[in-house]
């Protein structure tokens, strides 16, 4: 809540003292109520003003006693006590500006349209040295992210030669929101497998904070909300966003987009996921996008990690999916070749992420 100074007199001092301190107290009790659980110290800061109007849901502890916030306009940072139980319901899944109209979707991030700074919680892999983005993510707490295992397949990606960019829109020049951060750790699932249909394709990565270097939440970094097993039916229309190749040319001649593209697919059923791809498909997995002779958009190289998120109800945005594989090999936006993408349903991995998170040293596959 932002301030205004202004004059008390001599009269009034003690009268004023009373009411502030009884107004203290207030706040305090009414931050309670309704919450159970075991208490801990944390730092929150002056919360961000969402345009949207929405109101992040309850969620469990990764959102709670590992969020660490730090206010981005100078605003003062203030300790209060949180519950693990409990819910920091303004520090999850909000945004600054309201998504696209109906038409105003397109078809590119294999036709997806540019997004403005839309999505907070959209992370960008980079390589230390060449500054090149490889994968994407997505924040989910504190100082920990959520992409795919097989963003490290390769052996070349490690914690001493990726940057994490938090705040990231155009690539190509700094905006002055961008947060960097060295990664002090990456928890890959131990039952990933490499290769189609890439099973358990999940990671957690730890960011390398300090308390003089600590992850700022603001109008443009905000960690998405952590969704329910089967919160989002096939039907729903979710995002998808990232730096990936947008069409065929581009990925031929290795052009990457340099602004961060979004595209709005719906969720598919389990029966039409199996349609497109048969036995590959087990029940850790969702499938969005489009079936052959519908309007096209997926995602393609450079999207991996990245989020599938919906929208609930009161405004917030959950992360239904984290990008993992698809038959879009060259990132063909012709309707006529359309088959969903598959996503690594996050739903599944509550536990295993709040565990990961949990965890006090790092572990190559945990």
């Amino acid at each position: 809540m932002t301030g205004r100074f202004f004059a008390v007199t001599s009269s009034s001092r003690d009268a004023f003292l009373v009411l502030a301190v009884l107004l203290v107290l207030a706040i305090n009790m009414s931050s309670l109520v309704g919450v159970q659980g075991r208490a801990v110290k944390i730092k929150t800061a002056n919360k961000p003003q969402a345009t949207d109007g929405s109101q992040g849901p309850n969620d469990e502890k990764i959102f709670n006693a590992n969020m660490h916030a730090k206010s981005a306009g100078g605003g003062i940072v203030r300790e209060e006590e949180a519950l693990l139980t409990g819910s920091l319901t303004d520090v999850c899944g909000k945004r600054p500006i309201l998504p696209p109209r109906q038409n105003e979707s397109s078809t590119r991030v294999v036709a997806g349209i540019e997004s403005s700074n839309r999505w907070p919680w959209q992370v960008a892999l980079v390589n230390k040295t060449s500054e090149e983005q490889f994968c994407g993510g997505t924040l989910i707490g504190r100082d920990h992210i959520l992409t795919a295992a097989h963003c490290f397949d390769s052996g070349e990606w490690h914690e001493d030669n990726i940057i994490i960019v938090l705040g990231e829109h155009d690539r190509s020049r700094p905006e002055g929101t961008e947060q960097r951060f060295a990664v002090d750790c990456i928890h890959i699932h131990s039952q990933y497998v490499n290769g189609v249909p890439y099973n358990n394709d999940i990671a957690v990565v730890k960011l390398r904070t300090a308390p003089d270097n600590d992850v700022i939440i603001n109008d443009y970094v905000m960690p998405a909300c952590m969704p329910e097993k089967n919160e989002f039916q096939a039907g729903d229309t979710c995002y998808v966003t990232g730096w990936g190749y947008t069409n065929f040319l581009d990925f031929t001649f290795g052009r990457r987009p340099d602004i961060i593209n979004q595209a709005r697919l719906p969720i598919l059923s389990r029966k039409d996921c199996r349609g497109a791809y048969g036995s590959f498909i087990s029940n850790r997995m969702i499938c969005a996008g489009y079936l052959e002779g519908e309007r096209r958009a997926d995602t393609c190289k450079g999207d991996s990690g990245g989020p599938l998120v919906c929208q609930q109800v009161d405004g917030s945005w959950k992360l239904v999916g984290v990008t993992s594989w698809g038959e879009n090999t060259f990132c063909n936006p012709s309707p006529r070749d359309a088959v969903p993408g598959v996503y690594t349903k996050v739903g599944k991995y509550r536990k295993w992420i709040t565990k990961t998170v949990d965890m006090k040293k790092c572990q190559t596959r945990s």
